[in-house]
Parts: structure tokens; sequence; C-alpha cells
């Protein structure tokens, strides 16, 4: 908006009449919008705006209105939209209202379905001729049995899924689907031995391949033996039954074959038939096989873009299938399989059809069509195509951005972005460089997908970024005109997030941080707001517990009111990866000292599994406080997680707080924890909270504990928790205590297992337990008066 108002300005200067430029007619609405939508929206009356669209939504559903319904959906989402960009929606409630907004949106969908279908699909019966019928998934075509088929010969099988470009994560979810998933099928049907037959995986994001050399031409006969109904119903008077008949002539054998004898497992006479199950060729079998495969991918979130009920990442466009020379032919999703492949889209749309004429030369027909289909070929080539183009400019890429074998590095997902890398290096205004790193590096890598650009020098010093990056394109491109397009995309971003900065550089923590009040936690729980003023309230309690001095106790008591003040900050509503990390940049920016900046970035650790823990004590307690205020909260208020639903993050809010714990230097008890928790609650907590908390993070301690390299056993692990699990770091010590001890002495461990055994069972039955203590003068033998002083 101010570059089109600057060129509306020098338009206005010159001689010649200027043409109304995109600032004049629009760049005073879109500042009143913009501080409408961030700054001026009434938070209160949106809340209660989603709430009374939703509950006219539900009442429209009620009476079979799904149009006025949906329009009631758009204006909740409406809301939901201000209300978000205002900074209102917290973590834990987002889930809440994402599951809203969905249920509305399935319960119009399925309503509009069931009253077209009353109306009997009017569109579709317009659309159509009267004669059109829908086509019903045709059936796998079986071939007639190739007689000169042989177990000996062996051809290369070729399975191709060409799809509309694939999410990055599902390319290799789908590819390995497909690799294990086919070798099991043709290891099933006898057409491939486990110990033989090569596999090539290939995966970009149009297509995932696999290749297997060694498949047989047909099946081996299989003798084996079939067990049929019982004696006494087979054979009557000594006469075959119908029973026995059936059996005989659903196996191809005669009745005077049979055998009768005892089943070993249930001691019960059966009737038992040797059979040779004859090989079919693989032409026969393939076909159904390849077709089951391809069906049996699923994932996290699927598409059905068909009439069949069949179901994909994104809609498959073809399918490759060969088997040597020879095509596969089947129909799925209405495709039908051919041995004809897809080249790179030349508009951006359509793409030029490629035949393959044996399964051994679809990795050359690819390349021919200027695509590189191994995930390993594009790595090294992408990495040293970064890598060169950054020193072309007198930079290098961050290590993390390039590191081999990571998942969470932008070089995985950029591999499976392209299936033909082109180097592209822009640049932005060395202005912007005035930002945080943290601010350039996460616009670049999340919202462009962009390699920034470092100084060279030592990997371990606090380098600065240069003002250029590289975007990876896909295929052959006017480069000026994509470095164009990707440069001014970047300028707007960089544009907005130093409006975002600046803004906040203009107030303090301690200035945003009751906005927090806007910011709901979840149902019954209050606000963010609330939820700090709990952790205030119990780091005394904390600070005790964990021995921690009076300067990182006081250095958390500072931090405490203004930890999750950043998460209403301009820049973390725009880059919400940002929190903890702009809380500390801030922190440090208003003055404060810096064990204090560190502890607002600490509590956010760890943020995932494997992530870094808090170094500093007073980190470790904010991080422990917030944890706990968490589980408790959401627990009291009946939001514990039920199988597969977890929607509050509640087992990785627990895995991340057992983290903690076992990386204290002295045991924590949780019970008075999670009292003092229960205790800060604005409503009261239920009996059993305590205890189905204790109950929950026992179960994930012991999946830490079983996780870890070189785990001990499962019952050293259980019976150690079965009394300790209240105290994870005590836990951990006595697993590593008992295992050393069944590991090291097994016999000595043996006895003293066995000893304890018997009083153990007497006193399983005493109700209520014993509170029994030793009366040392009734020890007679010196070794229980040495174990007693012991």
């Amino acid at each position: 908006a101010q570059r089109a108002a600057a060129a509306a300005a020098a338009a206005n200067a010159a001689d010649t009449p200027a043409l109304l430029s995109y600032g004049d007619a629009f760049l005073q609405s879109e500042y009143e919008w913009s501080e409408y939508n961030l700054n001026a929206a009434n938070v209160s009356r949106y809340l209660t705006l989603f709430d009374l669209h939703a509950e006219e939504c539900d009442e429209l559903l009620e009476k079979g209105l799904p149009v006025p319904a949906f329009a009631n959906v758009l204006k909740a989402t409406h809301a939901f939209n201000v209300l978000d960009a205002r900074g209102a929606i917290g973590v834990a409630e987002r889930a809440r209202y994402f599951g809203r907004m969905r249920a509305m949106s399935r319960d119009v969908a399925q309503l509009w379905m069931k009253k077209r279908e009353e109306l009997g699909y009017p569109l579709l019966a317009s659309a159509h001729s009267d004669d059109d019928t829908e086509t019903p998934e045709q059936p796998v075509a079986v071939p007639v049995d190739d007689p000169t088929a042989s177990i000996d010969t062996m051809q290369t099988l070729l399975l191709e899924i060409g799809t509309e470009e694939l999410p990055a994560a599902d390319v290799d979810l789908a590819s390995s689907q497909l690799e294990s998933s086919l070798r099991a099928a043709l290891i099933s049907a006898r057409l491939l031995d486990d110990a033989t037959g090569a596999i090539k995986c290939y995966a970009t994001p149009r297509r995932v391949a696999v290749c297997i050399s060694g498949v047989r031409g047909k099946q081996p006969d299989v003798a084996r033996e079939a067990r049929g109904p019982p004696a006494a119903r087979a054979f009557k008077d000594g006469k075959p039954t119908k029973a026995a008949e059936g059996f005989c002539r659903g196996l191809g054998v005669d009745v005077a074959d049979v055998v009768v004898r005892e089943d070993g497992a249930k001691k019960v006479e059966y009737i038992f038939a040797n059979v040779v199950d004859k090989g079919q060729a693989a032409t026969t079998v393939l076909p159904q096989l390849m077709k089951d495969v391809v069906a049996g991918i699923s994932f996290g979130r699927s598409m059905r873009w068909e009439g069949s009920s069949f179901l994909f990442s994104r809609p498959v466009r073809w399918i490759t299938a060969l088997y040597g020379e020879k095509e596969v032919t089947f129909s799925l999703a209405g495709i039908q399989s051919s041995r004809d492949t897809q080249g790179m889209r030349d508009d951006g749309v359509s793409s030029e059809a490629y035949s393959v004429s044996s399964a051994e030369e679809y990795k050359s027909v690819l390349e021919k069509a200027g695509i590189m289909p191994e995930v390993a070929q594009r790595t090294k080539v992408i990495r040293e195509g970064v890598c060169e183009a950054a020193a072309a400019v007198g930079g290098k890429i961050p290590a993390e951005f390039i590191a081999e074998n990571d998942p969470s590095a932008l070089l995985a997902e950029v591999v499976n972005l392209v299936e033909s890398p082109n180097f592209i290096t822009g640049t932005f205004d060395e202005a912007f460089l005035v930002l945080p790193k943290e601010i350039l590096v996460t616009l670049m890598k999340k919202h462009q997908r962009y390699f920034p650009i470092q100084e060279t020098g030592d990997s371990t010093d606090d380098v600065e970024l240069l003002n250029a990056f590289i975007t990876v394109a896909n295929g052959a491109c006017d480069a000026d005109v994509v470095r164009a397009g990707n440069e001014a995309v970047i300028r707007a971003r960089l544009s907005d997030a130093e409006f975002f900065y600046r803004t906040d550089l203009s107030t303090t923590l301690a200035d945003i941080a009751p906005r927090l009040d806007t910011v709901t936690f979840a149902d019954e729980l209050g606000s963010l707001l609330d939820k700090v003023h709990r952790i205030e309230k119990s780091i005394p309690h904390l600070a005790s517990a964990m021995n921690l001095s009076d300067p990182d106790r006081d250095a958390a008591l500072t931090a405490a009111p203004i930890m999750k003040a950043d998460l209403v900050s301009q820049i973390v509503v725009e880059f919400t990866s940002l929190a903890g990390i702009m809380g500390r940049h801030y922190a440090l920016r208003n003055g404060h000292p810096p064990s204090v900046a560190t502890a607002i970035y600490e509590h956010t650790l760890p943020r995932f599994s494997g992530d870094a823990l808090p170094t500093t004590p007073a980190g470790t307690l904010l991080a422990t406080a917030d944890r706990l205020d968490s589980l408790t909260a959401l627990f009291a208020a009946g939001h514990a997680p039920k199988s597969a639903a977890d929607p509050f993050a509640l087992r990785r809010t627990s895995i991340g707080l057992l983290s903690l714990l076992l990386a204290l230097p002295a045991p924590f008890p949780l019970p008075p924890a999670l009292e003092t928790a229960a205790a800060n609650l604005p409503i009261p907590a239920p009996p059993s909270t305590i205890p189905d908390i204790l109950e929950f993070l026992a179960k994930r301690l012991e999946v830490l504990l079983l996780d870890a390299p070189n785990p001990p056993r499962i019952d050293v692990v259980r019976s150690v928790l079965a009394r300790n699990a209240d105290s994870p770091l005590l836990a951990a010590r006595r697993v590593a205590s008992l295992r050393h001890a069944v590991e090291t002495a097994p016999d000595a461990f043996g006895v003293a297992l066995e000893a304890y055994g018997r009083p153990a069972r007497l006193l399983r039955g005493v109700k209520g337990g014993v509170d029994w203590g030793v009366e040392p003068g009734l020890l007679e033998e010196s070794a229980e008066k040495e174990l007693y002083d012991a």
C-alpha cells in the first residue's frame, strides 16, 4: 500500500495526467480494515456473534434448511477469523473452535445431500442425457492363464501411481506404503521370494512408483493338507455324508482319498485331504493384486473426487503397470492402467504422455523427460545446488536447512515439492536486515520455502544473514520473471513483518500482557491471563520443591507475569512459531536481565519430542508450572484425552512435563505440586482429578522409559512404577538400580524375589493393607539382625 501511494504521488507530480493507481483507489480502505481487524474489532461482541451464528445454524438444520444454515456457517467462520486476527483465540481453544466449525460444515453438507437426493438430483439430470446412467466400477479383467508361463522366468514389475501434486509429507508416506505393500503382496502370492527381488522406489510430487525385479512368471504349485468337517458329521454308518461330499467336491478330490485323524489341538477326529494348489501365471494374478495394493494406501487426510469410494491424498490421474514388456490391465477410480506415464507440466496444467516400453526402461524414460525420479538423487542435487548458489553471492546456507536425514529440515520438504530442481537466487532490501534473524528465517522457511543465505564463517559464530535467498523452481522457467515474482512476494511479507515488529517495539511486554485477558484458555478456566496468574501463585511452592536459589526464584517471579505476553504481540500473532523466541527478544529490548528473558523463552521448552530442554532453573520452573496448570485445569474441566482424541495436546504436554522432571537434579514429587495447581483453579477439581492425572502420567512415563536407547525389561519398569510413578526421577533411578541387580546377579535376584513373593502373596488378601512395624527384640538370627541394622 505504501508503494502504491508513493507511485501515485510521483504520477501526480508529473506533467502528464496520471492514471489512478491501486493505492489511490484502495489504500485508505485497506488501512481501515486492517486497523479494524487487528486492533479495533470488539472481541466480546465477536465471541457472542460466533455463538449466535452457530446456534442459528443448529436451529436451521433442525428445520431442514441447509442453505440458510450454510450462510450462518460462513458468518461464524468470519467471526472466528476476526477473533483470530485480534489474537483472541488461545492454543487450547483453537481445537474447540475448529471442531465446532467442522461439525457445522459436515451437518450442513449431509442435510444438503439428503435434500438433493429427495429431489432426485435435478441438476445432474439436466446435465446428462436421459439414457445416461452411472457407470459402476469395472471389475478387473481376468486374462486367460498363460500356458507358457514358467516359475523360472523372472521379469521386472513396475507400478506407478500418477497424481495431482501431493503434499510433501504424503510423498514419503505413499512411497513407503507402496513399496512395503506391493512386496508383501507378491510374496504372499508366491510370485516373489522373500530373499530375492531388487526393489527400486521412485517418488516425486506427481508420482510414486516401485520397480521390483525377480518376479516369477508363474506361481509354484503348493501342496497342502486341508481339514474338513468332524468325522462324526462326515460319515454315517461308514458312508460319506453330504458334508464330506461337499468338502471333497470343493477341493476336487475323491472321497476315498480322505483320511480321518485326531486334531492335536481339540482332540476331535476330523477328515483331512491332501491337495495341490496349481500355480497361476503372473499375468493372471497381478491385475487384482496391484489394484488391491493401490486401493490399500492410506493417508491422514484423503480426498474423494469421483463416483466410487476410492480415497487418495490427491486425485489419481494415471496408473502405469507393466510386467516386463506386458501391460498389466486393471481399472480403479475410473482410470485404466496402461504403459503410459506423464512428463512435466508444460503450461502449468497439461503434460505430455510418454510410453514406457518395459519396466526396466521406466527410469530412463522419466530422465529423458527431464524428471529426477529418485529422492536420493534430488536430495543430493538440491543440497549441492543451493550451496553453490549461496557461494556465488558470497554466503552459505545455514546447516540446519540442509541437514541430511532430518525430516524437519527445509531440504527434505523441498525435495518433495519439485521433480526437476531449478535454482533461482533473489534479493531483498538490506534495510529489512534490521529485523531479528528469527523473523527473517521463519518467514523464508515456513511461508515461502526459501533457503536463507548467511555470511560465511565458522558455524559456531553468530553470523548474520545476507539480503538474499534461494528458491527452487520446478523445471525450466523464465528465471528473471520467477525471480521478480518471488522478490515482490518477500518484499510485501517483509514490509508486513517490519510494521508488526515496529508496532511491538512501541510498547512493552508489561503493557500488552493485560490483553491476554481477551484470549480464552478453555471453557470454565478463564483466559490466558488467568492462567498466568495461577502460575504466579504456584511459583513459591514449586521453587521450594525444586530447591531453587533466591535469585533463580526471583527471576521466575519477574518473568511469570509477562511469560506469555508475546502471544498477543503483532509479530507472534502473524508468526505463531516465534512464541517464546520473541518474548525473549522483547524482554531484552524492554531492559529485563538475561535471566528473565531466558526464562520467558525456556518456558516453552520442550515444544516437541526430542526438543531442547531449559538450561536455567528459572526456565525449568516456569515450564513445569505451565504444564502442571494445563494438565490439572483441563482434567478438572473434563477435557482428559479419550482414545485417539486429544484436542488439547495433553499427551504432548505430559511428555514435556516428564522430560523436565527427569532432567532435574533431585526427585520431584508430583502429588503436592498437583494439589497446589488444583487449589488455584477457578472451578472445583473433582476428587478423581489428581489420581487420574497420576495414572495418565505413569503410562506416559512407562513409554518414555521403554523407548529409551537400550531400554530395560518391561517387567522391571512396571514393577517400579507400581509404587514410584508419582516421582518420575526417583522411578527412573530405581529402574536403573533394579535393572542392574537383575542383569548383574540374576541368581541372587531370583532368590530374593522368591523369598519376597510368599509374604507378598499372603498380604495380598488383607483388606485395607497393613501398617506393621518391626520389633527388633523379636529377631533371633544374626542374619536378621544384620539385615535390620543395614
